[in-house]
């Protein structure tokens, strides 16, 4: 038996491997990420005529995220720090953490879009922080909050924020309601590839 030998000639294209390498760098979550809380629409106030108010809702989860010390006529208010976001993210970090991974590689397998992986985790995200807002967050209000509360007669009214019993909860009012406005926004790095 002759032995034969065969040849191979492989041009190179450049063209080609960077489509190849830009279509693989494209599909990961690399600099792309999600904001969770108030953010975008939802941080803007407006009164009944629609007139924009500079008290935000972006504001008013601050005073509570942090608390405050406000000066007003009526002397000093104290609003204790009721965390609702940093408390959440910490104590779901790693649940977050895990999740990403998952995603992220099937992002990188071209099983998910960036953007959908990155809404699921905002999702999740933003149904702990609601569940974390409708937990009654200590300390309790102060009695004349509560009062203002039980006064609005919302917490006996089917469909609306209420805890158990239908009393009120500390994060949560009639007025500028909180726990509405948490929603997320995903924000995709410069070069992701969506599609």
């Amino acid at each position: 038996m002759s032995k034969s030998t065969v040849t191979l000639n492989v041009k190179s294209n450049d063209s080609v491997w960077r489509r190849i390498k830009s279509a693989v760098t494209g599909r990961t979550l690399r600099g792309s990420y999600v904001k969770v809380g108030i953010v975008g629409e939802e941080n803007k106030v407006v009164d009944a005529e629609g007139v924009p108010q500079k008290f935000t809702v972006a504001r008013l989860a601050a005073v509570h995220e942090f608390g405050a010390t406000i000066k007003g006529n009526r002397g000093v208010i104290k609003i204790p720090e009721r965390s609702f976001l940093r408390s959440t993210f910490e104590e779901h970090e790693d649940e977050y953490m895990k999740d990403l991974t998952v995603l992220a590689q099937q992002v990188y397998e071209a099983k998910v879009k960036p953007r959908q992986a990155l809404d699921l985790v905002g999702m999740k995200m933003v149904a702990h922080v609601k569940a974390k807002i409708r937990s009654n967050i200590p300390p309790p209000n102060a009695p004349s909050v509560y009062a203002r509360k039980l006064l609005a007669g919302e917490w006996n009214k089917r469909g609306k924020a209420q805890a158990r019993g239908g009393t009120p909860v500390t994060l949560i009012d009639t007025s500028k309601n909180l726990l509405n406005r948490i929603t997320h926004l995903v924000v995709l790095a410069k070069g992701t590839k969506d599609d």
